[in-house]
């Protein structure tokens, strides 16, 4: 797209894009900066489909500044009324915070903008994320070690922070998502540290953030003023980590894009996209094998900065430390595990039990019999169960599981033997599919319920196999 900038119009000339929101109909509202970078670039937006090839570009710019950078974009349906908050670069060269609350109309007028009272106090501020009234930022003082403070502002009330946000034990935070859920419940994520960090060490030119700690999750309830399910979740035990983004998705999961470097790998950041959802207690679970690695080319580092859904905007920068902004959807593979099945029999009231490996067990645990569901979502569920030379006038299997850690079951029945006849069934095949929403720790079991045991071994065919179990996660 033709970009203007500063320096001119440009094909392409985005020094970062910062933040996504979804429209609906597959409609996003994306922002960030032009070129040169964040601090002297013009706030840009994009209105339109994720490839940014048939929409509307618009540009918004705190009066009076020398750049201006967008984050944390928010539109309501309902009056037409677009919010951004951000940061700008001032004459003093001090980096401030702003909101903007306006139509497409407004973008040019001075009484659309409003800045928080923190300004005043600190010489660096960036504001990151809005949500329902809500909207959290961090500052600091560049010439200065006191700690960076983190906190939660409302936009009725910008001469006074909220509360400060503090990782309970830390020394350090950093709130760079925020995310209404309801019932005045809302969620944050960040990163902090037993460490003091001046805030210059942390925000890098490119408009990145620089991870140094632990990344967190956590809700806030806006009525109370009280924080509750603090959570720590590293990518593994020699990283370091920080949440960018935060976005709630129709299933009441959170779609979370993170970056983190492994310290005995490289210094060099990696952008991840993962989900987060709950336990039955409303505690938060990430299942760390499933963190989606985001890299656009083997050399250089891609980082990712907001997301929305399954919709990831970000920055690549190459080993020359050219620049390059994109957008990303993340595609899962749907097909989570596979076995076949060798026993020879199934005693009355035994688990079948199947036996070789997973193709992909990121999703499932499987152990005696028992699969055990990994991360929340939708899943399809398909078996086929072959029997041999049966005497029993039924074949039944229970099928047993939880949805929400509430128990279920419903029986699978084959007619076996009449009454009259040879006394022997051959090739009875109990084919099966349902499709549920399953959450993290919900069961599966397949039980032989028949008045007597159930043989599976082939007359026919050596070795051939007499099951087969496939689960597929539909979303």
């Amino acid at each position: 797209m033709l970009i203007k900038t500063p320096i001119g119009k440009n094909y392409g000339a985005i020094s970062a894009l910062q933040g996504i929101r979804s429209l609906g109909s597959d409609i996003y509202l994306i922002c960030g900066t032009t070129n040169p970078n964040p601090n002297t670039g013009y706030g840009y937006f994009y209105i339109g489909e994720i490839d940014c090839i048939s929409g509307t570009s618009y540009y918004l710019n705190v009066p009076e500044s020398l750049g201006t950078s967008l984050y944390g974009p928010d539109y309501n349906k309902e009056n037409g009324i677009y919010t951004f908050v951000g940061s700008f670069l001032n004459y003093k060269q001090n980096i401030n915070g702003f909101i903007f609350q306006g139509t497409l109309n407004d973008l040019n007028n001075k009484l659309n903008f409003s800045f928080p009272s923190v300004n005043s106090i600190f010489d660096t501020t960036f504001l990151h994320s809005y949500s329902n009234g809500l909207f959290v930022g961090n500052s600091g003082n560049s010439n200065d070690v006191i700690n960076l403070k983190s906190y939660i502002y409302d936009i009725n009330n910008l001469n006074n922070i909220k509360t400060e946000i503090l990782f309970p034990g830390s020394v350090t935070t950093t709130s760079y998502g925020i995310i209404y859920n309801d019932n005045n419940i809302y969620t944050i994520v960040g990163g902090y540290t037993n460490k003091k960090i001046n805030i210059k060490d942390i925000y890098n030119k490119s408009g990145i953030i620089n991870p140094f700690g632990t990344a967190f999750i956590v809700d806030y309830n806006s009525l109370t003023n009280i924080f509750s399910n603090w959570t720590s979740i590293n990518k593994n035990e020699n990283s370091v980590t920080h949440f960018q983004g935060i976005s709630l998705n129709e299933d009441n999961t959170y779609s979370i894009n993170a970056d983190s470097v492994n310290l005995l790998e490289s210094k060099l950041q990696k952008g991840y996209y993962l989900k987060i959802s709950r336990n039955a207690r409303g505690e938060f679970i990430s299942n760390v094998d499933n963190w989606i690695e985001l890299a656009y080319k083997n050399e250089g580092f891609t980082s990712s900065n907001s997301v929305a859904n399954n919709k990831v905007v970000g920055l690549y920068i190459l080993n020359n430390n050219i620049q390059i902004s994109y957008q990303a959807e993340i595609i899962n593979s749907s097909l989570i595990s596979k076995k076949n099945l060798n026993q020879t029999k199934i005693l009355k009231n035994a688990l079948v039990k199947f036996d070789n490996a997973f193709i992909n067990n990121n999703f499932i645990n499987y152990k005696n019999g028992i699969f055990t569901f990994l991360e929340k979502g939708t899943y399809f569920i398909n078996f086929n169960i072959y029997i041999e030379n049966t005497n029993l006038s039924s074949v039944n299997f229970n099928i047993e599981y939880t949805v929400n850690s509430v128990y279920n079951t419903f029986l699978l029945a084959q007619k076996g033997i009449d009454d009259i006849g040879t006394g022997t069934a051959h090739s009875l095949v109990l084919p099966c599919s349902f499709i549920e929403n399953f959450d993290i720790n919900d069961e599966i079991k397949i039980r032989n319920t028949s008045d007597g045991e159930i043989i599976l071994i082939s007359n026919y065919v050596e070795d051939s196999v007499n099951a087969l179990c496939s689960i597929n996660k539909l979303h």
